[in-house]
Order: structure tokens, then sequence, then C-alpha cells
């Protein structure tokens, strides 16, 4: 026996699947929307390794879809995405605008980390084009954000950026007293890597300050704590800091030492650009031990990857330390 439906029941059941296809449907186009940046986002970056301008459309595209459908942690991906991509074609001036985008879209939704982060990122931008007081401003900025988190790691690795900021200010007073801050939070937090970075960063403050003992201490620090993590680069590159600090110290014989560990330890990157450096300073502790010929050869070697890699910065220095051995081959040569 079929029981007969009151007159709104019909209704009412339409009137709820209504309601779920209502709420249904936003979520739906949400979800399809989410597929869809992220599926723009992967073709942006494998494009942008072969054409920066296409990946950097598609990463906008992302963005404005994300924009569009109110998807505020998505929009902040792709904001990131299009900042990094203007910085790796050294576009600063669309750089910094995107960051500034991230900052303002965080800050509307009160995503505090976010915020700090993206401070971080425009002061980078700052610091990287030696603005350094406003790029202070940006990182001072960020760390009222972090600190609202208490996010101790963010707040440690920016007074490490104030802090090199201040060293190119001359400022090296102010520089130490944040590398003081950053060492103690990283020491509380038990951060040996972050630690080591600090370290590295308060040895080339010290050596700023012709203050070379403690410049190498600083540097023996860092060195000690990147042995033990087993991190085979940043090794490399405290033995090349601290081979540097005994060359300034006038010290050649232990100059040549680290250098010379620093070098073998390198010897099998395949991007031999970071070998110019030590091979320069290896070159420059020779000269003073009176090694000549040696140290022309070191030089000599590193010219020709300078010019490889372009570096035209680290070819004038070279060509300068050529320039003085060859002066002192000179004299030594005179009765």
């Amino acid at each position: 026996m079929t029981i007969p439906r009151k007159p709104g029941t019909l209704i009412n059941s339409f009137g709820c699947l209504l309601l779920f296809l209502l709420c249904f449907i936003p979520k739906a186009v949400a979800q399809n929307a989410s597929v869809r940046i992220d599926s723009l986002q992967k073709k942006a970056s494998d494009a942008y390794k072969h054409n920066p301008q296409q990946g950097i459309a598609f990463a906008q595209e992302a963005y404005l879809l994300a924009a569009k459908e109110q998807l505020p942690r998505q929009q902040l991906a792709c904001i990131n995405t299009i900042t990094f991509f203007y910085w790796g074609i050294q576009d600063f001036k669309n750089a910094r605008i995107f960051s500034q985008k991230g900052l303002s879209v965080a800050k509307a939704n009160g995503i505090d980390s976010l915020a700090g982060d993206f401070l971080v990122l425009t002061g980078a931008i700052d610091h990287v084009n030696n603005n350094y007081n406003r790029a202070i401003a940006n990182y001072q900025q960020a760390v009222t954000y972090y600190k609202k988190n208490k996010l101790q790691k963010r707040i440690g690795n920016t007074y490490v950026n104030i802090g090199i900021c201040q060293i190119r200010l001359s400022r090296f007073e102010a520089a130490n007293g944040y590398f003081l801050q950053s060492a103690n939070i990283f020491h509380q937090l038990k951060d040996t890597l972050d630690l080591s970075a600090t370290y590295n960063s308060m040895g080339a403050c010290f050596s700023s300050l012709s203050e070379f003992k403690k410049s190498e201490d600083y540097y023996r620090k860092a060195l000690a704590l990147r042995q033990k993590i087993g991190d085979k680069v940043l090794t490399a590159q405290s033995l090349n800091n601290l081979g540097f600090a005994f060359t300034q110290d006038n010290q050649p014989d232990s100059a040549i030492y680290y250098l010379s560990k620093c070098l073998a330890m390198r010897r099998n990157e395949k991007d031999s650009s970071i070998l110019v450096l030590t091979l320069q300073n290896l070159g420059n502790s020779l000269k003073m031990k009176g090694n000549l010929k040696k140290a022309e050869a070191y030089i000599a070697r590193s010219l020709k990857i300078a010019a490889n890699y372009n570096m035209k910065e680290d070819a004038a220095r070279g060509n300068l330390d050529l320039a003085n051995i060859y002066l002192a081959q000179k004299n030594t040569s005179r009765p």
C-alpha cells in the first residue's frame, strides 16, 4: 500500500536537495580551481627552466585564478613563485612589487608568519641591491611579526641578515649585537647548522675590524660544528674562511694548510666557480711565502675559471693579484 505524501513533503525534499547543491557547488568549484592552480604552478616551474617569461606568465595566471577564487594561501604561494622568478632573471623591480603584494595579502588575511616571510623577502631584495638601511627596516618589521607567533628560528635568521647589513654599513658593534642574539637563540634551540652560520658571520665581522684572532676563533667554531654535522660544502666554506683569515693575519703557513684542505674537498665539485676564491687566497698565501711560481699558477687557474663563468669582479681581483706576483718576480730577478 502506498502511503500518500503530505503536500509539502516533495517541496521540502527538493529544498533540501537544492540547499545541498548550493553548499556543494562552491566547494567543488574551489577544489577544481585549486587543482587548476597547482597545475599552472607546475607548468610555470617547468617552463621557467627554458623560457623564464613563459614561466612567469603561467605563474601569474595561477595567481589571478587564486585571487578570483579567494584562496589566499595559494595566492601567496603563486606570489612567492613569481617573486623568485623575477629575482632569478634579476628583474628586482618586479620582484619587489610582488613581494609587497604578498605582504598585503598576508596582512589582509591575518597570516602573520607569512607577512614576516614577505618582509624578509622584500628586505633580501633591498639587501642584494645594496639598499642596506631599507633592508634593515624590512627585516626589523619581519621580526615583530615573528615574535607574535614565537617563531624563534626565523627571528634568529633575520637577526643574522640584519647583522650582515650592519657590517656593510660599517656598524660593526651593532652587527655583533645582532649576531650574539642570533647565536643565543640557536644555542637554545640546539640548531647546530644555523649556529654555525652565525659564527661564520661573526668571524666576518671581526675580520672587517682587523681583529683576526677573534675572527679565527669564530671561524674555528663554525668549522667544528660543520664537521660535526658532516656537511662537506659548508665545511669547505669554513676552511676557506679560516685560510683567508690567516692570510690577512700574515700567517701564510696556517693559511696554506686550511686552503689546501678546502681545495681538496672542492676538487670534485661540478661547479668549478666555487674554486676561484680559494685559488686566489692560496696564490696570495704562497706569494707571502715567496713561492712565486706556484702562486702564479694558482692565480692563473682562477682567472681561467672566472673567464668561463663571466665572473668579472673575481677576474679583476685575480688580475691585480697576478700583476703583483709579476712585480715581485721582477724585483727578485734583479741583481
